[in-house]
């Protein structure tokens, strides 16, 4: 008798298959009722390109435009829609430290082409403000910007914006858009728990992730 024709292996590969349909149904199900407008923004780096000691700044001049500066500093971040819906004239609220001044900024847009405009609001001082006119899912802007006289690395990010979940996440501290923890993997690792073979693994996988939100919620 061939393996396939074993009563007790078709019975084990129908449950698989059967769960792994159901799983596939479940989440066809919550990724069409489940209708989010989310906008995401990633702080991926703040890096002093040029600063001067206090032990040698009345010995060295450093000027632009014919003004004194004391630091140089390259920003790079990108916001982008994480939801499953569009999501229209959305904000992006920049602030540097005090003293800062923002001297130029550039921009990408994925896609490059049928974007949304991307709209100056305010640029001052250590302040600027852009608007978007529309981020469809998975449409993102990434952005440069060269400031001086930064007193430190400090930057903040307002993405305010009605019926709109927003986050604003920092690379340098460890956070990813793909955490364990986060709530759509969390529900396919519960889904997955259900499915023979890979359950003990994915419920190994949330005990993981539980222990990550009970950590951080300490903190």
């Amino acid at each position: 008798m061939s393996w396939y024709e074993n009563p007790t292996v078709a019975a084990i590969l129908g449950g698989i298959a059967g769960a792994i349909l159901s799983v596939i149904a479940s989440v066809f199900i919550w990724r069409r009722t489940q209708k989010t407008k989310r906008v995401d923004c990633i702080i991926h780096d703040v890096s002093s390109l040029f600063s001067v000691s206090e032990q040698i700044k009345d010995k060295l001049q450093v000027k632009y435009a014919d003004k004194d500066v004391s630091a140089v500093y390259l920003i790079s971040l990108e916001v982008l829609n994480t939801g499953n819906e569009a999501v229209e004239n959305q904000p992006i609220n920049i602030r540097l430290s005090d003293g800062s001044q923002i001297l130029d900024y550039s921009l990408k847009t994925f896609p490059p082409v049928g974007f949304g405009d991307v709209t100056e609001v305010k640029k001052e001082s250590n302040a600027l403000d852009l608007k978007v006119a529309l981020l469809n899912p998975e449409d993102r802007v990434i952005f440069e910007i060269v400031s001086i006289d930064n007193p430190d690395d400090t930057i903040e990010v307002f993405l305010k914006n009605a019926n709109v979940v927003t986050r604003v996440i920092s690379s340098k501290s460890g956070e990813t858009l793909t955490d364990l923890m986060s709530d759509k993997n969390m529900m396919w690792l519960a889904m997955l728990s259900s499915i023979p073979f890979f359950g003990g693994f994915a419920r190994s996988l949330i005990n993981v992730g539980l222990a990550q939100r009970i950590g951080k919620i300490g903190k």
